[in-house]
């Protein structure tokens, strides 16, 4: 067994790339266009277009690295850029816990 945890179980983890690169058309973090699957068969892992899977909780904080809701396909550069940060968007981010905050900002006044 590996020590990666994407890859104790390689094939899920590679099922779940294929299907995510059938019904996946932009990246989630961008927005842009993700390379087809012709694109992606002839390119190559290092390209920074190549579609990788991302976990959207990163697996450092407890995130899934094989559950559907918990991943997305994005641009390797994108994913690099991310990295293990905690999500902020708490409405595409289920899982995260909201931010604690001193004060209560919606309220008017100090």
């Amino acid at each position: 067994m590996s020590g990666n945890p994407r890859r104790a179980n390689g094939s899920a983890r590679d099922k779940l790339r294929r299907t995510l690169l059938m019904t996946t058309t932009v990246c989630d973090l961008c927005g842009l266009p993700l390379p087809s699957l012709d694109e992606v068969r002839h390119m190559s892992p290092m390209d920074p277009r190549y579609p990788v899977i991302d976990e959207i909780v990163p697996i450092k904080y407890g995130g899934d690295p094989l559950s559907r809701e918990n991943t997305h396909l994005v641009h390797r550069a994108c994913n690099a850029k991310k990295g293990a940060k905690v999500p902020v968007n708490p409405a595409l981010y289920k899982s995260t816990q909201p931010y604690r905050v001193s004060h209560d900002w919606t309220k008017p006044g100090f």
